[in-house]
Formats: C-alpha cells, sequence, structure tokens
C-alpha cells in the first residue's frame, strides 16, 4: 500500500507563534515523512498584520495558505465561538479534500508534536479498518483533569471504555467509544468527507461522526501536546454535555 501524500490540515487564529511552533514540530519530529507532508493552512479570520505574519510562516514551510474573507472578531460567547470554530473546520476540511492524499491529519495551531510516531504503519492501519474514522494522537490520560482527558463520550454520555488494543511498534492503539474530536488526529477520507459537509458547532458534527463511526482509536501514549490557553466551554455546559465551570471538565479538552 503505498502512501505518497499525507495532507496535514491546520485552522489558525490570530496566533502565528504557536502557528508557526506547530509547524516546527512536524519538521523537527516527523522529518522521516517530510517529503510526503503537503501542509494545508486555512486562517479562519485573523487580522490583517497576522495574516501577513502568517503567509510568511506559511512559506517557510512550503504550506498552501488560504484565508477567510473576512476578519472576524474575538469573543468571549462560547456558542459564537464554536460555531466560528465549526465554520472553520468545514473550510479547512473543504481544502484538503482538494489537495487528494492518501492520508489525511487535521488539527488546530496550538498542538505541537513532541515525539516520532509510526506514521504510515498508523495510516495503514487506518485504510485496513474502515470501520473507524478517527485516531487521536493527543496526550490524553482520560481522567477528567485538565491536562488529562474527558472520561465520557459527548454523544452517548457513557463512560469511555477500552475493548481492544493493537501495537504498532513501542505503541498502542486503543479501542474505544470516543466520539469525535478537533484536535490532532489521522482521519480517514471517508471521515473527511463527512466533516466537511460542514455544522453549526462542534455537537452537531460529533453527533453525525458517532453515528457512522461509534469507535475509535487513541494513540497511546499520545504525541501532540497541548500548547496554548486552555479555553473554557460554556456551550457545552450550557447543552448538559460537561459539568459546570468550577469543574476541570468545563475546559477544552475533549
Amino acid at each position: 500500500m503505498t502512501i505518497s501524500k499525507i495532507v496535514v490540515g491546520v485552522l489558525t487564529y490570530n496566533r502565528p507563534e504557536l502557528l508557526e511552533e506547530t509547524l516546527h514540530s512536524f519538521n523537527e519530529y516527523l522529518k522521516a515523512y517530510r517529503d510526503l507532508f503537503k501542509f494545508v493552512i486555512f486562517d479562519n479570520g485573523s487580522k490583517d498584520e497576522i495574516i501577513k505574519i502568517n503567509k510568511k510562516i506559511a512559506q517557510k514551510y512550503r504550506s498552501k495558505f488560504v484565508t477567510s474573507r473576512k476578519v472576524i472578531e474575538s469573543t468571549k460567547n462560547s456558542k459564537i465561538r464554536d460555531h466560528n470554530i465549526s465554520i472553520g473546520h468545514r473550510n479547512l476540511s473543504r481544502l484538503m479534500k482538494k489537495e487528494d492524499g492518501d492520508a489525511y491529519i487535521i488539527l488546530e495551531d496550538d498542538w505541537a508534536c513532541a515525539a516520532y510516531i509510526p506514521l504510515i504503519e498508523l495510516i495503514e492501519y487506518l485504510r485496513k479498518n474502515p470501520d473507524i474514522g478517527q485516531i487521536r494522537l493527543r496526550n490524553s490520560r482520560y481522567d477528567g483533569t485538565l491536562t488529562g482527558g474527558a472520561k465520557h463520550n459527548f454523544v452517548t454520555q457513557e463512560p469511555i471504555k477500552w475493548t481492544k488494543e493493537v501495537v504498532i511498534g513501542n505503541y498502542i492503539l486503543a479501542y474505544g467509544n470516543l466520539h469525535w474530536v478537533n484536535n490532532p488526529s489521522i482521519i480517514s477520507k471517508e471521515a473527511l468527507d463527512l466533516i466537511s459537509k460542514g455544522y453549526n458547532s462542534e455537537v452537531e458534527c460529533m453527533k453525525a461522526f458517532h453515528e457512522i463511526y461509534p469507535i475509535n482509536l487513541q494513540l497511546q501514549p499520545g504525541v501532540f501536546e497541548h500548547i496554548g490557553p486552555w479555553r473554557h466551554r460554556k456551550d457545552l455546559v450550557e447543552q448538559g454535555i460537561i459539568q459546570g465551570e468550577d469543574n476541570n471538565e468545563s475546559f477544552d479538552f475533549s
């Protein structure tokens, strides 16, 4: 099974220093695959002065760079922010589809790779198992803490249950009832098609994804570290998906 192009889609917004750190991490830890990577960066409404910086960063890392047609003002309204990010992921995924890759990695600009992983082997495993839509790559303990991850599936509200493990090199692929997340993942072409349909919120996307892919994979140990500020998810609290602001689960660590 030949892998000749890995499309890496990055969503960015007003954070050029994080964007550069994220792109640099690929060159540092995944340089063995450098000739296979096609970076696609979608700027989701940054300020004009930031766009100029991001364009230079994109050129430095030989990346395709596309911007939103308008500047999106920063907001503290969690629901509006979630909607803006969801639209950004729709636009990013559509750009990724146009590249017609053999494999796809999707992430936001505040997740940096911190170790080498056997990408080709992971991609081949995903392609051989079409019932799986996503391999999560983030470092996550699933213990409900700020630096860990959610302990339950956001769609079904059921506790995350691990059902199977597959060893690939020095890593384990753990099967679990995991919902869709926007943070670093290898996704199938079929999953990319689903995401590119566009949803008004991350939860809508999760629900549509769950209908087709109720079981997904987590790389253990995960290798992508969160390098940006954590954000409160009042939108998820209001929908009863996670607990209130006095609990760590109100942070964005899904």
